[in-house]
């Protein structure tokens, strides 16, 4: 266990590959991670009842760095516990309990902003005068122009076959999990994480429940594509643009096409955060957990992309490293 994160921390390639970070983003997250997991191991020892003492039993022998680097490493290549188990010299269930246990803290560590962002901005904008849309442009270049676009990841059929149909999707004809990501054309930061939603649920079906667009403010640009059809009625106080639609046996215009390009070099932003989302392979592969805790793990490898924005890369001394854990 000890001499695997010792030498995957020697080498900056050996990282990035196993991990998705380079080695300056890997130690500042483990910092960060040290000051969540502590608040939430003291809320953790004053549940009640306890049946044993606060820090009684075995110590596991994993560091925080070493929990990080495993959860990372399942994250960023979906591969077996038991193949993790083999690299840190344990067994698989250690493995399980360490990431189930991390799962919940590694959000709030890469990005605590994420999490509300959009509660957050409308409960300390609601008194506020509106102002013209340059001025919003300047106080809020983040929120000047946003896209927001679905996406499916696929999962083994599920037994019972009423759920199964719920799942299964006709469009990608297979049984999935959806998603949905809200991206800032500006600086391509993810900016909200829906809840996911079956496969067989549209992706109109999954805007509305979520509230996304009540949540922004009138004057934000909101870029959507053609499966969001009907919103900008449902919404005309808000900013909407989609791009024209095809008619059955009908061409489209050339004002139509050079507005269809310029709506499509602003929506691949949404697309960029997708494909980053999914070099991380739990989140492209064919999903095996349960169900139930995609969404968060969907949220973390988001916040981890949010992290590297914040956070580019930069080469560290082997002097700097070695203060990271003294």
């Amino acid at each position: 266990m000890k001499e695997f994160t010792e030498r995957t921390l020697k080498s900056d390639k050996r990282m990035h590959r196993m991990t998705g970070l380079n080695l300056t983003q890997f130690l500042t997250l483990t910092q960060a991670l040290k000051l969540v997991w502590k608040k939430d191991e003291e809320e953790r020892m004053l549940q009640c009842p306890r049946k044993r003492a606060p820090g009684a039993g075995r110590p596991s022998g994993f560091k925080i760095e070493d929990m990080l680097l495993l959860t990372l490493i399942y994250y960023r290549h979906y591969i077996v516990q038991e193949l993790i188990a083999e690299f840190f010299v344990t067994d698989q269930s250690s493995i399980s309990r360490i990431i189930s246990r991390l799962q919940p803290l590694i959000e709030e560590a890469a990005d605590p902003m994420l999490k509300g962002f959009f509660d957050r901005w409308k409960a300390e904008n609601k008194d506020k005068p509106r102002v013209s849309r340059e001025e919003f442009k300047q106080n809020q270049p983040e929120l000047w122009q946003i896209a927001t676009d679905a996406t499916d990841t696929e999962i083994n059929r599920p037994g019972k076959n009423t759920i199964q149909k719920q799942y299964y999707s006709g469009k990608r004809k297979t049984h999935s999990i959806k998603t949905q990501i809200t991206v800032s054309v500006l600086t391509e930061r993810i900016l909200h994480v829906s809840e996911s939603h079956p496969g067989s649920v549209h992706d109109k079906t999954v805007l509305d429940s979520d509230g996304i667009i009540q949540k922004t403010s009138e004057q934000t640009a909101h870029f959507l594509d053609l499966g969001y059809q009907g919103v900008v009625d449902e919404h005309p106080a808000h900013y909407l643009i989609l791009p024209p639609k095809k008619r059955p046996q009908k061409e489209l215009s050339t004002l139509d096409k050079e507005v269809r390009k310029a709506t499509a070099r602003i929506r691949v932003k949404s697309e960029h955060g997708i494909r980053r989302i999914k070099i991380y392979r739990i989140c492209s592969s064919v999903y095996r957990g349960r169900l139930p805790k995609f969404n968060q793990a969907f949220r973390n490898v988001a916040a981890l992309h949010n992290f590297k924005l914040a956070n580019p890369a930069s080469i560290i001394t082997k002097k700097a490293q070695s203060c990271f854990f003294n």
